[in-house]
Formats: structure tokens, sequence, C-alpha cells
């Protein structure tokens, strides 16, 4: 993962999923000026999590306190948002 905060340097944090991560100053250009770049490395055997429907199902899953867009591809995966920054009305039992 690469991250970097406006007008700031950028780090990649690095895992090999047992809970730990290492992160250490990211050499070059990150590409964009502010956000995060995931990248993941997946197992020959973990092949269902590279088509985007998974993806897309994994992220709206798990995203909906996130206030910020996230592109996918350069696709804008659109999100639900926190329901409390919501007006009541707009909120529904689905």
């Amino acid at each position: 993962m690469i991250t970097k905060k406006k007008n700031d340097i950028c780090y990649r944090w690095t895992s090999d999923g047992s809970g730990m991560y290492d992160i250490e100053e990211f050499e070059g250009d990150c590409g964009f000026e502010r956000g995060t770049k995931v990248i993941i490395h997946l197992r020959p055997n973990m092949t269902q999590f590279t088509k985007i429907e998974s993806v897309k199902s994994i992220i709206n899953k798990h995203s909906g306190f996130i206030n910020y867009d996230i592109y996918i591809n350069g696709e804008k995966n659109t999100q639900i948002g926190a329901l409390w920054t919501k007006d009541k009305r707009e909120i529904t039992d689905e």
C-alpha cells in the first residue's frame, strides 16, 4: 500500500498478512497527489479475488464509514457513506 497526504512524501506499507507491517519512505513518484493506492499480491489459488465484482463486493461491504471516493481501475466505485451523516429521511430499512 502506498499513502500520501497532500504536499507530503509517500510512504510504502508492506505486510505478509501475519498482522505485522513495515512502513518506509517511498522512493520516487507515487503517482497521485493525495490518497492511498492498494497493491495486493495473491496466491495462485486465490484467483476469485481478481474479478472486479469480487473487489467491488468486498469494498462495499467493508467501507461504509469512509467519506472518500474509492476508485477501481480509475472508475469511481459509488459508496453509501456513513449513515449518521445523512438526513434521516434519506435512510430506509434497506
